[in-house]
Parts: structure tokens; sequence; C-alpha cells
């Protein structure tokens, strides 16, 4: 994961559930460590970190000399709940899920044949 502190993935992983937020010295020590969390986030993903799908979720804010980091729709959430709708409202089975989950299983090599398929102009197969 490159040089990051540890410290910089627990600060994700609570923001990826909760809003957190710490203050800093000045507002540019904020916006540094919200570059620096960035680059993380980057080197994870690029690394394939097996936390990185979860920190994907977070959105980082400064104001002044404070960083905030929280579900990035935690915003929209707070509107949402204050006008009565909430998740309880969706089937046991998150409708968002369904398609992903109904779609048939392929191998890597019905994967390729397929795509030179596609590039070869042969649609008879699909």
């Amino acid at each position: 994961m490159g040089t990051f502190a540890p410290e910089f993935l627990a600060f994700m992983l609570r923001g990826a559930k909760n809003p957190v937020s710490i203050t800093l010295g000045t507002e540019n020590e904020a916006v540094r460590l919200r570059f620096r969390l960035h680059n993380m986030r980057r080197s994870m993903r690029k690394q394939q970190h097996p936390q990185s799908e979860e920190i994907e979720n977070v959105s980082l804010h400064v104001k002044e000399n404070v960083l905030t980091a929280q579900p990035k729709d935690q915003r929209f959430i707070e509107a949402l709940v204050a006008a009565g709708i909430t998740a309880e409202e969706l089937p046991e089975q998150p409708v968002l899920d369904a398609p992903r989950d109904r779609m048939p299983k392929k191998t890597e090599e019905e994967e390729l044949a397929e795509i030179n398929r596609f590039l070869h102009g042969d649609t008879s197969h699909a």
C-alpha cells in the first residue's frame, strides 16, 4: 500500500461507516492530509487492496482546519430521513444487487471468445 500511516486507513474505514472529523493545526495541513488520503486510496485501488472498495465510499471535506471523512451519500441520507424515507422500505434483498446476481457467470475463456466474436463482427453466438 505504499508508505502511508496505518492510522490513515483506520480513519478512512471509520469514515466509511460514520462521519468522523479531526482538527489539524491549520487549513493547509487539513488540505495536505486530504491529498495524502486521496493518494492512499488511489494506491490501494491500483494494488487491488482488499479494503479499497470500502474506502471508495468515503467523501473527504475540509472546512477551515477540520478534515471530515464520511460516507459519500451521508448528506443526502440525512435529507431523505428528514423527509421520512428510510432503508426499511427496501425488500430484504436490495433491488440494486438483483440484476448482477441473476446474470449468468462466464468463464474467462467464454468472455475472451465473446470479445473475439465482437471484434471480428460475428454476432451469431450472442
